[in-house]
C-alpha cells in the first residue's frame, strides 16, 4: 500500500544534511501498511499511559500542530521546507509538522494524539494509515527515529509501557554537569524534564531550574555523591536503577508578606511613583513564590505588572498570589475572624498549594484590626480573639499538613495575639514592626529578611522555607 500520510517532528534539527534527507527517502520508499499500523499502535499505547496528565487536553496538543508543505497553511521553518520537498518528491500528499515549543513531552503527546485521533482525520485515512517520523530526538518508543546519519535505531518498537526510570537529586547543581544534549527546554515542569530524559538513552542526568521553568538534558552519569555548586534554584537530577532509591530534593519556597499602602500609593494620582516602585519591587527584587498582600483593593491591577496570579479570594483587601506554574491551587477560601475594628470586618484567607513534585502546603494570610487615634474600637483583646479564631480554623482545615502564615498583625510581638501563634506550635520566621511570617514545624528556615518599602509605609518581610523530609504534625493547644 503506498504511503500517503506522515507526521513529521524535526526534533530540533535546524539544518538537515544529505544523510537525513536520504533517510527520509529510504523510509518513505520502504514503508508499508503493516509498519504504519505498528507505529500507530505503539504511539497509542504511550498516549494511553500519559493521558491522565491534568493538562493534557486535545486542544492543547492540536495547537502545537501546523499544517506544512503547502496544504491549508504554511509556517514551516527552512528545515521543514527541505524535508517537505523531499517527501513531496516521493509522492507523499499530506504532512503534519509539529513544533515542540513546550519541549519533548509536548512533541510526543502531539504525535500520540494524532495517532489516536487518526480515524477523525480524513486526509490521513483516505489513502493509508499514518506513519510517524522523528528527526533528531529519540523517544523510548512510539515512533520511528532517525539520526542525522540516516540510522533507524528503533525500527517500530513493540508496544510496551514506559521504562520506569526513577531519579535521585541534589540540593544544587552538580559541579561537573557534563555534556549537554541539545540546547535546553523552556516552559517545562520537572515531570516534563523527566519524561524527556526517559525518552533518550544518552540522557543520564539533567539540570532543572524551577524559577525559569527550564531543563537541560545531560550525558553525565551521576551517583549523588558528587560535589555541587549553587546556581539560583537550579538542581541536578540523575537516573537511578531502583525506584525505592529515588530521592526527592527538599522543596524550598520563598514567601513574602507586603502591605501595599493602597489608598496612598495606588489611590492618589500624584503618587504614581510609589505605585510603580512597589510593583517593580515585587517583580524584580522580592520575586516571591507565594505572597500575602494587605491593603490591596484591586488585585487585578497587580497581576499584569508583577507576573503573579491570584491564588485566593481577596477578602477585606487582603489575599494571596503565587508565581504562575510554580504551584497548582488545590483549594482557596476566606473566613471572618470575628475581630472587627473601625475599618471593617477582618478576615483570614488561604490557598492550599501543590508544587511540581506533588508536595502540598497551606498559605494563610491576614490583616488584623488597628485602633485609630482616640477611637479605640480595636484593642489587644480584639486581636487576641482573632488570633484564637485563626489558629483554631487552621487546625480544623489542615490537619497535619505544612502551614505558612503571613500578615500585617497590627501588633508587636509581645502582644497575646502573636504569642498565641508561638504557643500553638508555630515558629516565627521574620518580624518587622507589625508584619510577620510564621511557619509550622514541617519547615526549616533557610533565610529571612526585610525588603525595601519602595513607596509603601510598610517594609515587606520575606523568608525562604524548606520542607523537612518527614513532616511533623502541628499541635494546636
Amino acid at each position: 500500500m503506498p504511503l500517503r500520510c506522515l507526521v513529521v517532528d524535526c526534533g530540533g534539527v535546524t539544518h538537515p544534511d544529505s544523510g537525513l534527507k536520504e533517510a527520509v527517502r529510504k523510509r518513505v520508499a520502504s514503508a508499508d501498511a503493516a509498519q504504519a499500523q505498528s507505529a500507530a499502535a505503539a504511539a497509542k499505547a504511550q498516549w494511553s499511559a500519559m493521558r491522565d496528565d491534568p493538562r493534557a487536553t486535545k486542544e492543547d496538543f492540536w495547537q502545537q500542530i501546523s499544517v506544512a508543505c503547502g496544504l491549508e497553511s504554511s509556517a514551516a521553518a527552512e528545515a521543514d521546507a527541505e524535508i517537505c520537498a523531499t517527501l513531496r518528491g516521493a509522492g507523499v500528499e499530506s504532512i503534519f509538522s509539529t513544533s515542540p515549543t513546550r519541549g519533548a513531552m509536548w512533541t510526543f503527546l502531539v504525535l500520540a494524539l494524532v495517532s489516536s485521533a487518526a480515524s477523525e482525520t480524513a486526509r490521513c485515512q483516505k489513502n493509508g494509515a499514518p506513519v510517524f517520523l522523528q528527526f533528531g530526538t529519540r523517544f523510548s518508543q512510539g515512533s520511528m527515529t532517525f539520526s542525522s546519519q540516516g540510522e533507524d535505531p528503533d525500527d517500530f518498537p513493540e508496544e510496551h509501557p514506559d521504562v520506569p526510570y526513577c531519579y535521585g537529586s541534589f540540593g544544587a547543581v552538580a559541579a561537573q554537569e557534563g555534556e549537554s544534549l541539545g540546547s535546553g527546554m523552556k516552559d517545562v515542569s520537572l515531570a516534563d524534564c523527566k519524561r524527556a530524559c526517559n525518552s533518550q538513552e544518552e540522557c543520564r542526568s539533567f539540570t532543572f531550574c524551577e524559577h525559569w521553568a527550564q531543563c537541560f538534558l545531560k550525558k553525565q552519569i551521576l551517583t549523588g555523591q558528587e560535589p555541587t555548586k549553587p546556581n539560583d534554584d537550579c538542581r541536578s537530577f540523575f537516573k537511578t536503577t531502583s525506584c525505592e532509591a529515588e530521592q526527592r530534593g527538599p522543596a524550598t519556597v520563598k514567601v513574602v508578606s507586603y502591605n501595599l499602602y493602597w489608598w496612598n500609593a495606588f489611590g492618589l494620582k500624584e503618587n504614581g511613583w510609589k505605585r510603580d516602585g512597589i510593583l517593580q519591587n515585587i517583580k524584580s527584587e522580592l520575586r516571591p513564590d507565594t505572597i500575602g498582600f494587605q491593603e490591596c483593593d484591586s488585585p487585578e491591577l497587580l497581576t499584569g505588572r508583577t507576573g503573579l496570579e491570584v491564588a485566593s479570594k481577596f477578602a477585606g483587601a487582603q489575599g494571596i498570589m503565587v508565581k504562575p506554574k510554580k504551584f497548582r491551587i488545590l483549594m482557596a477560601g476566606s473566613r471572618d475572624l470575628e475581630a472587627t475594628g473601625k475599618w471593617g470586618t477582618r478576615y483570614m484567607t488561604w490557598a492550599k498549594l501543590e508544587d511540581r513534585n506533588e508536595r502540598r502546603f497551606w498559605h494563610f494570610n491576614t490583616h488584623w484590626c488597628v485602633h485609630s487615634n482616640a477611637n479605640h474600637v480595636c484593642d489587644e483583646e480584639t486581636r487576641y480573639r482573632g488570633a484564637k479564631t485563626m489558629v483554631k480554623a487552621i487546625h480544623e482545615l489542615v490537619g497535619s499538613e505544612p502551614v505558612i502564615v503571613t500578615g500585617d498583625f497590627n501588633a508587636e510581638m509581645d502582644e497575646r495575639g502573636p504569642q498565641h501563634f508561638l504557643q500553638s506550635g508555630f515558629k516565627l520566621a521574620v518580624n518587622e514592626w507589625v508584619d510577620s511570617i510564621f511557619y509550622s514545624n514541617d519547615w526549616e528556615l533557610v533565610s529571612q529578611g526585610t525588603g525595601s518599602a519602595a513607596g509603601s509605609d510598610h517594609h515587606p518581610v520575606y523568608a525562604e522555607l524548606r520542607l523537612k523530609p518527614s513532616p511533623s504534625a502541628l499541635h494546636v493547644k
